[in-house]
């Protein structure tokens, strides 16, 4: 598996200048590039990484305040807060029972996300206790 490598640096220099609908189309193109093995493992995790960077950049503040766009978006690596107990994605997760039940749970996810039906950071809490049953499917991320 090798990653277009012009693809890929385009990709990576559009994403901090993109709008949401954009980067939910990304998304997806990224994560079917990846399925076709024409994305590896890390460029897919690179491009997924500063998308949910982007996307959460864009995403209005919860208390109706105008928020400025940034010129660029940062990835910050921190903890992921642990998911909430009462998240319905909980049962799901506690309910796998092998790597491709792992996996997809993580293609729904990234579903979801793509057509902007879950917030971003939901996500990552949704991956990181995905990760948490299943680290070798961690790899394929779907929020950083």
């Amino acid at each position: 598996m090798t990653t277009d490598q012009e693809w890929l640096d385009a990709t990576l220099r559009i994403i901090p200048s993109i709008g949401l609908e954009a980067c939910r189309k990304l998304w997806t193109e990224t994560r079917e590039k990846f399925k076709a093995a024409e994305l590896t493992e890390a460029d897919q995790a690179k491009v997924l990484d500063l998308l949910t960077a982007r996307m959460a950049a864009l995403k209005p503040p919860a208390d109706g305040a105008a928020q400025q766009e940034p010129a660029e978006a940062e990835v910050v690596e921190d903890e992921t807060p642990p998911l909430d107990p009462d998240d319905p994605w909980l049962a799901a997760i506690e309910g796998m029972g092998s790597a491709q039940d792992a996996e997809a749970l993580l293609d729904d996810l990234a579903d979801q996300l793509g057509r902007g039906e879950i917030d971003p950071d939901r996500a990552a809490r949704i991956e990181a206790a995905i990760a948490v049953r299943f680290p070798a499917e961690a790899g394929q991320a779907v929020a950083a």
